[in-house]
């Protein structure tokens, strides 16, 4: 709009100047029109739904992440168990080694209570992990689609008034536009004529 109204100022362009201000005028109202939308959209609901949901989409990483070091850890137990086993197995009737045989034996019993709790706990992990993915599929989708309505609705009413004012500067440009050549005796020889209606440039005579 800075470059309109000195465009407009200038006494070169004084048969322009009605129309070179308005639009100067209404160009610096719609920047503010599109600051305004820009400025509301940058604070919309839509962006915290997205911000709170992409935290809790982190934190449901990090669970399955735990959930998935449970799993590794019960398969290195249950490995574990089974090398006890078969080292208790082995010893099974072999002179003097009734006490590491029953060593064995008591270790694997607690091994396999311990393989149990893990087994049970991983268990429940999956069932309130489950049940919160669930519930932050359902929130989400509901927060989602009510934040995505306001923004369109939003911006669809802030784009309309933008339009509406597009429409107003051209009718205002439009209505003032100067159907006439420029005097003669404002400018030198050589230089060049200009209309508005369906004229082109043409060198004046």
């Amino acid at each position: 709009s800075t470059g309109f109204n000195a465009l407009g100022e200038n006494s070169l362009n004084a048969v322009l100047r009605p129309n070179l201000l308005k639009f100067a005028e209404g160009a610096q109202e719609l920047a503010a029109a599109g600051k305004l939308q820009a400025e509301q959209n940058a604070e919309c609901e839509l962006l915290l739904v997205l911000k709170t949901y992409r935290l809790l989409a982190a934190a449901v990483q990090e669970q399955l992440k735990e959930r998935a070091k449970l799993a590794l850890a019960i398969d290195k137990s249950a490995q574990v168990l089974v090398d006890m086993q078969a080292q208790s197995t082995k010893l099974v009737g072999k002179p003097g080694k009734e006490k590491k045989v029953a060593d064995l034996d008591a270790s694997c019993a607690a091994l396999r209570q311990k393989n149990d709790d893990m087994r049970a706990e991983y268990s429940r992990f999956t069932q309130t992990l489950q049940w919160e993915l669930e519930r932050f599929h359902r929130a989400k989708n509901e927060l989602l689609q009510a934040a995505l309505v306001t923004y369109v609705r939003a911006n669809e009413a802030q784009c309309r008034a933008i339009h509406q004012a597009w429409i107003g500067l051209s009718a205002c440009v439009d209505n003032g536009m100067v159907h006439q050549w420029v005097d003669k005796r404002t400018i030198s020889d050589g230089a060049v004529r200009m209309s508005f209606g369906n004229s082109p440039f043409q060198p004046l005579s």
